[in-house]
């Protein structure tokens, strides 16, 4: 193995000759190697792994040292991802790097932890992101299972739902899958907390434009959220709602864009 090395404000430690490790701070580097072994070398404990979901990339659930984590292991073989790979850091060194921003910026996500790579060919890196569990359930399950929640408990949801998006956009990230079900709750000190935990699709874009980033994010939201909601029993946000998730977005983005474009930017969007 070779020593380590800075690399675009990430450590990097080659664990092989194809193989990198990407991270912050002190490494667990046991942590890495286990999830090497098991999932490139074939090797391991394997009771310590669950395969819990396969789509565009396989997610583990993984019990390491009495502590879970949760790896999403990228390896795409179509030719568009592959030549945006390319020319860009690889899926999960980017996934990292954003989850990074978002914690400076004070935005609630599941801990980034690390992110590992291997080199199959010149053309064709692998790669696994690695994050902590984020204690609690999923908010689309809760209300979902919870139907019978009060209103102040729904009014405090859209608030601290409304503050976490004023916090993006005030940021400049883009989300494009900002569904129930990429959102976490968990009770916190008398009160809850709800986080982010999939980042995929979250973008930094310094370059753009806040009010196209507003309604990119706004736009997303809405379709999303009213999508969750009319396949399932969950009940839709009144008019009356979506003017409290209104005042509540405006409140901590205050100076980032003036109140009446904001307003013709939610009618525009019909919220």
């Amino acid at each position: 193995m070779e020593m380590n090395k800075l690399v675009s404000g990430l450590n990097q430690k080659k664990y092989s000759s194809a193989i990198s490790i990407y991270y912050r701070g002190d490494l667990d580097f046991k942590l890495a190697e286990a999830i090497i072994e098991y999932v490139w070398l074939n090797k391991g404990d394997r009771h310590n792994f669950q395969l819990i979901k396969q789509d565009k990339a396989k997610v583990y659930k993984m019990n390491f040292n009495a502590c879970d984590y949760y790896l999403k292991s990228y390896a795409h073989r179509s030719v568009t991802k592959i030549l945006k790979n390319f020319f860009r850091p690889v899926e999960a060194v980017r996934i990292f790097k954003t989850g990074i921003k978002l914690i400076n910026a004070d935005i609630a996500i599941a801990n980034p932890v690390m992110a590992l790579t291997c080199k199959k060919n010149l053309f064709i890196t692998d790669s696994i992101f690695v994050m902590e569990k984020v204690p609690g359930v999923e908010l689309y399950t809760y209300l979902l299972k919870f139907a019978q929640y009060s209103e102040n408990f729904k009014i405090n949801i859209i608030k601290k739902i409304a503050l976490l998006w004023s916090r993006l956009v005030c940021h400049k990230f883009i989300h494009l899958d900002p569904g129930l079900r990429n959102l976490m709750i968990y009770p916190k000190e008398g009160d809850f907390q709800i986080k982010l935990i999939d980042i995929d699709n979250i973008y930094p874009m310094s370059y753009v434009p806040i009010k196209l980033i507003l309604m990119k994010n706004l736009s997303r939201l809405r379709r999303i959220m009213l999508s969750d909601v009319s396949s399932t029993k969950i009940k839709a946000l009144t008019s009356l709602e979506f003017s409290m998730f209104f005042f509540s977005f405006i409140k901590d983005c205050k100076g980032m864009v003036e109140f009446d474009g904001l307003k013709q930017i939610f009618k525009f969007l019909n919220l």
